[in-house]
């Protein structure tokens, strides 16, 4: 509608992605999941450093997540991944250094053996999964920030249109930057002069950062809106995190009908979705909710657990019966 607006007339809408989905888009190599990811990675694990006491997927899973997440941010920030894990193994080394002629336990040595094989852990990844021609979101990222021409590869006259920003890592930051100076990029930034020339506010840190990476004194669409804007604002204590919810639930039960179809209620704590959900008023027949909630969160996951419990259960006393406490 907003476009409509504009433009005076009905149009086709431009395709739009989310900046996760318009990557994966466009990468030259077939992006997986972090799961398939993290199975790889296993797989590299047992086959450099198959150990008795580190080939258990279990205990794998322990750290592999946390590692797979890091080189995500390594490749997503364009950091130099030999001098990352040098200065790691080198802090690693110094946290485990001791005074005095006592040499380091073996836990220790085991400890700092550990941070010299990461650089293994990523190059023989990265080389696994390009011999596959495939990669992780991270990697796919640094090779677009690397080869934007990728972009016009079916089509040199394509525009892009980026709005919608919360934070943006510095390989989005350089795409957009590049694509900005080719004249193929228009960028879109909702927000205030209140808190964006007000240097001490947090909340316009990034949209400052973000303008002074792409070198402009001023981004387009930023207006002067709060400052002129009268607003009626009411602070309640609350005991506990879930009285939150309970005040929530008495100022909607307060609202007309009107009122109510004209009230957003915004969550700072998504884990408060659920008690919420339960304790809406009678007076609101339909809500529309946009904040996602963690399946960890529901009731599914206690279920699952539940599940997994009476299939240890059964094991662990091998026997063909259900423990009555878990049914």
């Amino acid at each position: 509608s907003a476009l409509f607006k504009v433009y005076g007339r009905p149009i086709i809408s431009p395709e739009m992605f989310t900046i996760d989905s318009w990557i994966k888009h466009y990468s030259k190599e077939t992006v997986i999941d972090n799961t398939r990811a993290l199975i790889r990675l296993f797989e590299i694990h047992l086959d450099q450093f198959h150990t008795t006491n580190e080939c258990t997927f279990d205990e794998f899973l322990t750290w592999g997540n946390t590692l797979l997440n890091d080189f995500n941010e390594i490749d997503l920030y364009l950091l130099d991944e030999k001098q990352v894990f040098k200065n790691l193994s080198d802090i690693k080394e110094l946290e485990s250094w001791s005074f005095g002629e006592a040499e380091i336990t073996d836990n220790q040595h085991r400890f700092m053996e550990f941070w010299d094989r990461l650089p293994v852990y990523y190059n023989l990844l990265n080389q696994s999964l390009s011999d596959k021609n495939s990669c992780y979101l991270g990697k796919s990222f640094k090779c677009l920030s690397e080869n934007v021409d990728l972009l016009f590869k079916d089509n040199k006259d394509k525009q892009f249109l980026f709005c919608g920003f919360n934070a943006l890592s510095k390989s989005e930051m350089s795409i957009l930057r590049q694509l900005e100076r080719m004249g193929k990029a228009h960028i879109i930034i909702d927000a205030d002069d209140y808190y964006f020339n007000k240097k001490s506010h947090e909340a316009g840190k990034f949209l400052r950062e973000f303008s002074g990476f792409l070198e402009k004194e001023r981004i387009d669409f930023i207006q002067d809106k709060i400052s002129n804007k009268k607003m009626n604002v009411e602070i309640f204590d609350c005991v506990q995190v879930t009285g939150q919810v309970k005040v929530a639930s008495t100022i909607l039960q307060g609202l007309s009908k009107d009122e109510v179809d004209q009230t957003m209620l915004l969550l700072a704590d998504e884990s408060l979705v659920g008690p919420l959900l339960k304790n809406l008023p009678a007076n609101i027949k339909k809500a529309n909710i946009t904040l996602g909630l963690p399946i960890r969160n529901t009731a599914v996951k206690t279920w699952v657990e539940i599940i997994f419990s009476i299939q240890e259960n059964k094991i662990r006393f091998n026997t063909g019966a259900f423990y009555y406490n878990d049914l």
